[in-house]
């Protein structure tokens, strides 16, 4: 279409948290954009849709017990969830039970009893996928760690002691000429950028340097970069400072120096959060999320990724409460 429509609508959950569709493509079949799970946190459970059409398919409740010996819990709800391009299925975790849910979706009549459950830490919350996409890491935000699964050989391969309340998002994808392929997170309760070594070695899966922000105290909600692009982005939203909150700094990929701090134009109220790359990594798209019942405090705004000038404010009625947004071609190639 060349102005994008809706083209069908379907409701999963009250409080929905998640979604993702099914990727795989290989001697199991092709399951590319066949089915879309939806993640729920009123109520604890996850939906399985038809993904043209959005026709409810499966329903799965995710109560259950902590860390699958514990006490049962009735509200659990799904976090995170990401498509696996190696096998047909998708990882689900479930928060307060701090287990993490490597869904099948090959035979929907049998999706239970071919689901592998992995027991971690609480509360499981945001992650992503490593450079490789054979390693998925989340964040146990109330533990201060993150949790590495092997979702080719669907076990638990460490937990990783990090700073106050990691908050990676789906984290970013860089490589450091010293340290190889790193998975960055920021934290919410410090201020503290963790880089973690995902290649093969020694360091695998160790914090092997860690570099603070502008400023003091934590608040940071995402960080953000692209494979074109020699900069990493991350927020300080949910900081005391009052201009923190509006702030996104930059650092530079090869030295991990600052390059600048940013602050959105002044007649914006809001904070400053959830950096998005454009397909070709040249802008960075970032939300001000103002209150909602002034519209004049909402925005998002186009910086250019090399200079770091203002290029465009997309604003009206409709920007309200701006946070995350997504673009297509990165969200289906894991790009981030």
């Amino acid at each position: 279409m060349k102005t994008p429509g809706i083209v069908a609508e379907g409701k999963a959950s009250f409080d929905a948290r998640s979604v993702e569709v099914s990727k795989y493509n290989g001697p199991k079949g092709d399951f590319r954009d066949k089915y879309v799970i939806v993640g729920g946190y009123t109520p604890s459970h996850y939906v399985i849709m038809d993904a043209l059409t959005l026709e409810p398919l499966k329903i799965v409740k995710t109560s259950g017990k902590e860390l699958d010996k514990g006490d049962f819990l009735e509200e659990a709800r799904v976090a995170a969830i990401v498509a696996s391009h190696h096998d047909p299925l998708w990882v689900v975790n479930i928060k307060e039970t701090g287990v993490v849910l490597l869904v099948d979706y090959t035979d929907l009549n049998k999706i239970e009893e071919n689901t592998v459950r992995i027991p971690t830490v609480k509360f499981l919350h945001d992650g992503g996928w490593d450079k490789s996409g054979k390693y998925f890491i989340v964040a146990a935000n109330a533990s201060n760690k993150l949790v590495v699964i092997d979702v080719n050989e669907k076990k638990l391969k460490t937990i990783i002691d990090v700073g106050v309340k990691p908050h990676p998002g789906r984290g970013a994808n860089i490589k450091n000429a010293k340290y190889g392929n790193m998975w960055v997170t920021g934290h919410v309760g410090e201020n503290r950028l963790s880089f973690i070594a995902t290649d093969p070695g020694p360091n695998q899966f160790k914090e092997v340097t860690t570099i603070k922000g502008s400023g003091d105290g934590g608040g940071n909600l995402f960080v953000k970069t692209h494979p074109k692009s020699n900069k990493l982005w991350a927020d300080r939203a949910l900081s005391n400072d009052s201009l923190l909150q509006r702030t996104i700094d930059v650092y530079d990929i090869a030295t991990l120096k600052l390059i600048k701090s940013l602050v959105v134009p002044a007649k914006y109220k809001g904070r400053a959060v959830h950096m998005e790359y454009n397909k070709n990594g040249t802008e960075v798209w970032v939300s001000v999320w103002g209150k909602m019942n002034k519209p004049d405090e909402n925005a998002i705004l186009v910086y250019d990724d090399k200079t770091l000038e203002l290029k465009k404010e997309i604003t009206g009625d409709w920007v309200v409460t701006p946070t995350g947004k997504f673009n297509v071609f990165n969200t289906m190639s894991d790009i981030y």
